[in-house]
């Protein structure tokens, strides 16, 4: 705010009949008393001005580097025209009012370190903060921090004790939880404190997370940790998905499902190595099935989880092979589970419905007969709605359209 006294008297300044217009329909002011005014307001000020109820007069004590807008707001929360001039030039309008409200006196408003800007300024004047107070914290903490930590009663002290990478939010949490610096500082330096937090809610010691790669992140080792996998189980499968995807492993998820089936099933590495090269989905599928590469190998064209199922289903390769395009995984299963088979079954019901429409159909237990039964300008789906409604082929053949 701009060092300057108050407003010296001026001659007397004039207005337009327009302006004078404006001044009377939207500030109800005659002219002598828009005069009143500080020649550096504009007619648009005063009638800001007249209409937040701030006099000439005491628009004209406020210091001349100050704004309409400014001065109201001022008026608004009490702060008089001395005050203002008691705090130092630098001061914005903001910080003052922070100040005042923050009991701030002007004697220590300019004592602030350097490196608390206005913004950083502002919060610790509102939460009262002195500057002696906020100096004593060290300068790796925030105004924001500052303010929690202030807050909250801990002392600048106890705040430094732990790691330079831990927030004041992050050591506010851990001293609501009961967590000591000495159980924060066990953890391995890669993670931050909010994940040390939650490896302390979850049980997840110290020596666990230090035993996995850099490579492996939090959230993956809390997962890991919870299926009671230990990292000399999960380390060998990790490393080969490191090497052969390194950025899959921060969708933890995924990752979790697929080392969780390994250690369970105690694939072998070659057999995971052999997966992961596709993708973890699939791997992750074709593991908790059992099935061998070699078996894999055999159905050709299909995904890894349309082979899991097909081998769950016992269904083999060559059956499986005879299905149309349309058919994967789950509708070959389902439709060999119940006899539905290529060369068995009529040609006609492959021609017709295609894998969606055939699983559909066997779930809600139509048979061939029955669903061949029904005009071919019927769905599968437009089918099964029929017989969940007791609607037979003719009744439904002879039904309106817009039943279609």
């Amino acid at each position: 705010m701009p060092s300057v006294p108050p407003e010296e008297p001026a001659a007397a300044r004039t207005f337009t009949p327009d302006e004078l217009y404006q001044l009377a329909s939207q500030a109800e002011l005659s002219e002598r008393a828009a005069r009143a005014y500080p020649n550096r307001f504009s007619v648009a000020d005063i009638i800001h001005l007249a209409r937040c109820k701030v006099s000439a007069k005491k628009a004209a004590a406020y210091q001349r580097g100050l704004r309409a807008e400014e001065i109201i707001r001022l008026v608004e929360v009490k702060v008089s025209p001395d005050v203002v001039a008691a705090y130092p030039h630098s001061s914005t309008v903001q910080e003052i009012i922070a100040f005042v409200h923050g009991r701030i006196g002007a004697e220590m408003a300019g004592e602030y370190p350097e490196r608390f800007g206005e913004n950083a300024r502002i919060i610790l004047a509102q939460q009262g903060i002195q500057p002696t107070v906020a100096a004593s914290y060290a300068v790796r903490f925030s105004a924001v921090d500052i303010a929690l930590l202030y807050a909250a009663k801990i002392r600048p002290a106890e705040a430094a004790l732990f790691p330079q990478r831990i927030t004041g939010e992050e050591i506010l949490a851990f001293v609501q939880n009961n967590i000591t610096e000495p159980e924060v500082s066990g953890y391995p330096a890669r993670f931050s404190g909010k994940e040390i937090l939650e490896f302390i809610k979850n049980g997840v010691p110290a020596i666990e997370t230090a035993a996995y790669s850099q490579l492996v992140n939090a959230k993956l080792i809390t997962q890991l940790h919870q299926a009671e996998i230990l990292p000399s189980e999960a380390n060998p499968y990790l490393e080969i998905i490191g090497r052969l995807h390194p950025m899959l492993l921060d969708y933890s998820d995924s990752i979790a499902a697929l080392v969780i089936q390994c250690v369970k099933k105690n694939a072998p590495l070659a057999t995971v190595d052999a997966y992961c090269k596709t993708d973890i989905a699939s791997a992750t599928e074709l593991i908790k099935a059992g099935v061998t590469p070699e078996q894999a190998s055999q159905y050709e064209g299909f995904s890894g989880y349309d082979i899991a199922q097909l081998v769950k289903a016992n269904v083999p390769p060559g059956v499986a092979a005879k299905y149309p395009s349309s058919y994967r995984g789950e509708a070959i299963a389902l439709c060999f589970k119940n006899g539905v088979i290529p060369g068995e079954a009529p040609p006609e019901f492959f021609g017709r419905f295609d894998g969606n429409e055939a699983v559909a159909l066997l779930k809600a237990h139509v048979s061939i007969s029955d669903a061949l039964s029904y005009s071919p300008r019927f769905s599968g789906g437009q089918i099964v709605r029929f017989v969940q409604i007791g609607l037979d082929a003719d009744a439904a053949d002879a039904s309106d359209p817009e039943m279609d």
